[in-house]
């Protein structure tokens, strides 16, 4: 592991670079194509309303409960089924502000889309070889409406990718400010579709198993467990592009690491019960909110440190398996293999 000196904002400390050590390899060559993708967005504008009726049988086949959720939980336009709500996904689909997206989304994140699938496709047959009972989703690329960037649910997978055009694209620009300010805005790049829609599905897939908020720790565990996982699906994406960090983001954290550690592991902040108090770890925003932490940070630090105590676990733990880690609940245990930089 690499080290060097670093001064970055009001701390000054010892900046390791991680080496991935302790993130278990998953043999892959022997397992099949995991996920069915599916490109919402070129059936939908070759939408004929003279044909609507079958073009929505046909999609309601293609995609099972998912285009229920497009239509009344997504776009929000009505029944899946009601011919009004056809209707009004047609007039969605040829308004010119649509248009112009979805001709910007093909022309930025085309040529990269077959790089992000094959990703994807990996990233789910690594979870097939760590959890063979672990169904993988149908993926569907879409137009949101901007909406939802990322829509998991149990048997799906939607990327909404107008929200991936670039922090500098003229349409991510012309978005009102106060809905998407400028740190939303800052990460909606195409660099940040894959790791997003698997940390969204991880997210989902696991929460009601092992997900808990009862106290901060327990919610960061839950998160650094999570991003680890990543570690293991998704080996060729930097940390950034994991957790959704920009270069300078992650330069900080590592940057501050110990200090971080410091102000986090006080008992009266380690054990904090109150749901706003632990949101301000874990919650997405300008900076992390909590008490301390100072402005120029970056948001869900919690979910950061959570993210070393597991990766340092692993490392001085390599018999534990991925899914043994999930279900570990004793985090004194984790906490005692940290070492902060």
């Amino acid at each position: 592991m690499l080290k060097r000196l670093i001064t970055l904002g009001f701390f000054t400390t010892m900046l390791f670079i991680s080496c991935d050590e302790g993130v278990r390899e998953a043999d892959i060559s022997n397992i099949d194509q995991q996920c069915d993708f599916y490109a919402l967005n070129d059936s939908l504008q070759q939408f004929d309303l003279a044909n609507a009726e079958e073009i929505n049988q046909q999609l309601y086949q293609s995609l099972g409960p998912f285009w229920r959720d497009y239509t009344e939980s997504i776009l929000r336009e009505g029944a899946f089924d009601d011919p009004a709500t056809l209707g009004k996904i047609a007039q969605f689909m040829t308004d010119p502000t649509i248009s112009e997206i979805n001709t910007e989304v093909a022309a930025i994140l085309g040529p990269g889309q077959a790089e992000r699938i094959d990703q994807l496709d990996k990233a789910f047959r690594r979870m097939r070889y760590f959890f063979p009972e672990t169904p993988a989703p149908q993926v569907v690329f879409m137009n949101s409406g901007f909406n939802y960037g990322i829509f998991p649910t149990e048997t799906h997978l939607a990327v909404g990718q107008e929200w991936y055009l670039g922090a500098e694209h003229h349409i991510t620009q012309s978005l009102d400010e106060n809905t998407f300010p400028n740190y939303i805005r800052k990460k909606m790049a195409p660099e940040f579709l894959v790791g997003d829609a698997m940390r969204g599905w991880l997210a989902v897939h696991f929460q009601h198993q092992y997900y808990d908020d009862s106290d901060l720790l327990s919610t960061v565990m839950y998160w650094g467990k999570m991003l680890y996982l990543m570690d293991v699906t998704l080996p060729e994406l930097t940390d950034g592009q994991k957790i959704n960090y920009t270069p300078e983001e992650i330069a900080w954290c590592q940057a501050n690491e110990r200090n971080l550690w410091v102000a986090f592991s006080q008992q009266d902040i380690l054990y904090e019960k109150r749901k706003f108090e632990i949101y301000r770890w874990v919650n997405d925003g300008p900076f992390t909110s909590a008490q301390s932490v100072p402005q120029e940070s970056p948001s869900r630090l919690g979910m950061w440190i959570g993210w070393q105590v597991v990766r340092d676990y692993m490392e001085r733990n390599k018999e534990v398996t991925p899914e043994q880690l999930l279900q570990e609940t004793n985090y004194l245990k984790l906490l005692n293999a940290y070492r902060p930089g």
